[in-house]
């Protein structure tokens, strides 16, 4: 497991930020001692983290709690990233400018934080990158400050989604949310798992798709295709065994459901020694 480490770099070491803009990935698995945010500004990838491996397009975006392990896989030639980091201190007090909790907050998080850019916040990195781009390498003030103003569009959209999931998911919502995230449930089938609720079939199905903007069958099978990961990574089980554990009454369905949405599939995940380890 390799570990990148903020006084590795001169620039790092004197700023406290750091900036790359790079046309390749990093295959192996590692973890770095500082926060880092990562946005694929063209192309595709397999991004692996805790979450397992996921494909990811342009306008991608995961922001990084130090320690988290993960590594970029590019699928593609046009395959082009962003990748910007600070130091811890620098980190907390880019938070307390938004929110004197915030910081507290992402703390709890054990894996990274996901999303897409829209249209606008894209286009406003791709002027901050032109602006890094023209700047002489000596100009270290400058880079820094490009670096923290670039924290601080990322942390300004998580902190609004967090607002705004907290004002608009209900009470009973977020139960039933955690209530089919438990081991325990992962194996039922989604009929089952409209009986965990209060609310009729139907009526459940409209709320949840209001509110999560996805089915709660669609919702349910990420779930579950997650779950696979976690006992693909860390168990010696068959996977005829973890399709069953995840719900799956057929194998070549849960190869079929599994590659569709890794890209991969559960026995290329396994023997891939770029997917173990997390």
């Amino acid at each position: 497991m390799e570990t990148f480490y903020a006084d590795g770099s001169p620039f790092f070491k004197e700023t406290g930020t750091y900036l790359q803009y790079r046309t390749e990935g990093y295959p192996i698995i590692h973890r770095h001692d500082y926060w880092e945010c990562f946005v694929l500004l063209n192309g595709s990838a397999i991004h692996n983290t805790v979450k397992g491996p996921k494909h990811i397009t342009q306008g991608h975006v995961s922001v990084l709690h130090p320690e988290n392990e993960h590594c970029i896989i590019p699928q593609d030639k046009k395959y082009t990233e962003l990748t910007f980091s600070v130091k811890k201190p620098i980190f907390e007090n880019l938070c307390n400018s938004i929110n004197d909790e915030f910081y507290g907050q992402l703390l709890e998080r054990s894996g990274p934080i996901d999303f897409y850019l829209n249209e606008s916040m894209y286009n406003n990195i791709e002027k901050k990158v032109q602006a890094f781009l023209s700047l002489d390498p000596r100009q270290k003030c400058k880079i820094s400050s490009i670096v923290k103003l670039l924290w601080l569009n990322i942390l300004e959209t998580i902190f609004l989604d967090r607002l705004q999931q907290n004002n608009l998911y209900p009470d009973w919502l977020n139960k039933f949310i955690a209530e089919i995230r438990k081991p325990e449930n992962i194996s039922l089938n989604v009929n089952k798992i409209y009986k965990l609720s209060n609310f009729s079939h139907s009526h459940l199905t409209r709320l949840f798709k209001k509110y999560i903007g996805k089915t709660l069958i669609s919702y349910f099978k990420e779930v579950k295709l997650a779950h696979a990961c976690m006992l693909l990574n860390t168990t010696d089980q068959t996977i005829l065994s973890i399709s069953g554990a995840v719900g799956y009454s057929s194998l070549s369905n849960f190869n079929k459901n599994f590659k569709d949405f890794y890209g991969i599939t559960p026995t290329e995940f396994r023997k891939n020694s770029d997917f173990r380890g997390i």
